[in-house]
């Protein structure tokens, strides 16, 4: 996410023409009580533009320099007496650290460096919202602008009532490890700095409800993310393959395969749910390290879940995507019984 929206620019750039446009009034209505500061700011404006020309002429500067100053030490004078703001002629913006520019100078100089522990990387969030040339990152501003959008494109609306304010250990049989695991992963995020992470278990060990936590606080905070189940995720690319090899597509389904396709490959975040469900093949296999490897070089954050242990895995995959998912995740065993099972023993329902 290292460019604003165009839909967030036009918003920026509205709010910079309205600051203007509220400054222009402002500077009419002073004038209009206070002649005499209009008479002074065109002679600034007028002293200012022939010294301009005495430069072109090779004329004398000292002079010239002289009369701005003098003018522009009556205006203070002026201004302090009449209880005028000295930046009365400047447009207010909307937010007064980015100045509706959607960029600021980073607090933290060292945002695009992953930190290494147990050989294992943990991407620092500033990373996916920084201009690799200017070196500033995304405001706040621009980062509440942004979670409507993200989260409209997330795919969380398949997941609804999923959130950290949501989660109870009532129904886990083994609550310390469950424990564990939610202290970690809210760890990662509060210090800015989150690995990819492979929850594997039984079904209903809670491993969805866990990587959509993360997923959502992520979005909510003003970064990309996405969540698509593995074989939908194979449907995806494997249109994305077919339209692509096809002599006229059909333009508009193109445009929302290919952004499907763009958002597993680009999100600053992706969850990846129920590794192991979709179909085996060759074209599966070559997906799956294309995504994982793709986003690893581009140090973007995967979140894995599967119902399958590590022993399965290796069975299933390739031996260098498994290598992948062994040697660059964080991976969290989801112990215990089905979450949904004790539900019902527990409430009777």
């Amino acid at each position: 996410m290292n460019r604003i929206p165009t839909d967030i620019y036009n918003i920026l750039s509205d709010r910079k023409a309205r600051s203007q446009v509220a400054c222009d009034s402002r500077v009419r209505a002073i004038y209009a009580l206070h002649q005499d500061l209009e008479h002074l700011d065109r002679s600034i404006r007028t002293a200012k533009a022939n010294k301009m020309i005495v430069i072109l002429d090779g004329g004398d500067l000292l002079a010239e320099d002289a009369k701005i100053q003098e003018l522009e030490r009556q205006r203070d004078i002026y201004l302090n007496i009449h209880h005028i703001s000295i930046d009365y002629d400047q447009p207010i913006p909307f937010c007064d650290i980015c100045e509706d520019e959607g960029w600021m100078i980073s607090d933290h100089p060292d945002v695009t460096e992953a930190h290494i522990e147990n050989g294992l990387k943990r991407i620092p969030l500033n990373r996916f919202s920084t201009d690799p040339e200017t070196g500033k990152t995304l405001c706040k501003c621009v980062r509440d602008l942004l979670v409507p959008l993200y989260l409209e494109q997330s795919g969380l609306d398949h997941y609804p009532g999923i959130s950290y304010s949501a989660f109870t250990d009532k129904y886990f049989s083994e609550k310390e490890k469950i424990a564990q695991i939610y202290d970690f992963a809210r760890y990662v995020v509060s210090v800015q700095r989150v690995p990819n992470m492979l929850f594997w278990g039984e079904p209903g060990t809670g491993k969805t409800f866990m990587a959509i936590c993360v997923l959502r606080e992520l979005i909510e905070s003003g970064f990309s993310g996405y969540v698509v189940r593995a074989p939908e995720m194979m449907d995806i690319m494997d249109e994305y393959r077919t339209i692509k090899r096809t002599f006229s597509p059909n333009a508009q389904r193109d445009k929302m395969i290919t952004g499907l396709r763009d958002k597993i490959l680009l999100s600053d975040f992706l969850v990846i749910d129920e590794l192991g469900v979709e179909p085996v093949g060759l074209n599966n296999t070559a997906d799956l390290l294309q995504i994982i490897g793709e986003r690893l070089i581009n140090e973007r954050v995967t979140i894995i879940t599967t119902n399958l242990d590590l022993k399965a895995l290796a069975s299933r995959y390739d031996g260098r995507l498994y290598s992948r998912l062994v040697g660059n995740f964080y991976k969290f065993q989801f112990p215990g019984r089905d979450i949904r099972l004790e539900k019902k023993r527990i409430d009777g329902i």
